[in-house]
């Protein structure tokens, strides 16, 4: 009994093994393939992104493709690069340029179609009932896509990096201007700031910038710089976002921004109501001077 409870064991085992080397063996041939076509498949990819992602270099015939929907509408425009440098509308702006609308009859229900298939559509569109901005914005474009902005303004900031700022192009114009002066309003915003009591630092570090969600954004210089080149040069080590109203100072000047003011007075038509030596014209907000 002991002989054949061995026997038994020992081909078990054997047979085991057996499956086991087969499958180690196919295991390891299946994986070639596999891999030999993830990495063909990858190949194409890269080679099909790099076709469409090239900018520099492209030929007047790409351009014209990219282009195409949007010149059965928008013809007359101007090149801005002189025809120097081949670009399709589409490359600055988004948008799907294999829409057409050529043969359409303006505001037919075909034309609009092809047109809220080839634009970028806002995500509050009754604010934006036309090309042109809207009348007071305010914070809007902020809340706006970035896709809807880059497609309305290739240069807005927040999407710079994908139209002018793409590599080959205007980088490090864009990466510069980004972090300029004229950009952020450091200067500006400190002067008041620290002028009117809001904040007790003399070196500026409010300012504005925002990323590409419409988000306020801290930015952070890199390598820092000393105090005496700060001191010297205005080379700020950081800045922040603007303060929030409810967590600033009570005197924070920048509340006179706040919505709620009564209208301004007319030159020469004076209002009854206005407060002694406090003139409407100068009354924004009721939390303001």
């Amino acid at each position: 009994m002991k002989k054949t409870h061995a026997l038994k064991l020992s081909f078990i085992v054997a047979a085991v093994c057996l499956y086991g080397f087969v499958s180690f063996a196919d295991t390891n041939k299946k994986p070639e393939k596999a891999d030999s076509k993830k990495e063909t498949a990858k190949e194409a990819v890269k080679e099909t992104a790099s076709q469409e992602t090239q900018l520099w270099g492209m030929s007047a015939e790409e351009a014209l493709r990219r282009s195409a929907g949007c010149n059965d509408c928008h013809t007359g425009i101007e090149d801005m690069h002189g025809g120097v440098v081949n670009l399709g509308c589409t490359d600055c702006h988004g948008g799907d340029a294999s829409v057409r609308a050529q043969g359409l009859e303006k505001g037919s229900q075909a034309y609009e179609d092809a047109k809220k298939k080839g634009h970028v559509q806002p995500r509050f569109p009754e604010s934006w009932k036309t090309s042109a901005n809207p009348e007071r914005p305010y914070d809007l474009t902020l809340q706006e896509s970035a896709e809807f902005i880059r497609f309305v303004n290739p240069g807005d900031l927040r999407v710079a990096h994908l139209s002018c700022g793409t590599s080959g192009c205007h980088t490090g114009d864009v990466h510069d201007v980004n972090s300029s002066m004229m950009t952020t309003g450091a200067m500006l915003w400190g002067a008041a700031l620290y002028n009117n009591g809001t904040t007790v630092f003399k070196n500026y570090r409010f300012g504005e910038s925002y990323g590409p969600d419409g988000s306020p954004r801290r930015l952070q210089s890199f390598p820092q710089p000393t105090p005496e080149e700060t001191q010297k040069k205005g080379w700020l080590p950081y800045i922040e976002p603007l303060q929030r109203w409810e967590i600033s100072q009570m005197g924070n000047i920048l509340r006179t921004f706040e919505r709620g003011g009564r209208k301004a007075a007319e030159i020469g038509n004076p209002i009854p109501e206005e407060v002694p030596g406090k003139p409407t014209q100068n009354l924004l907000s009721f939390r303001g001077l």
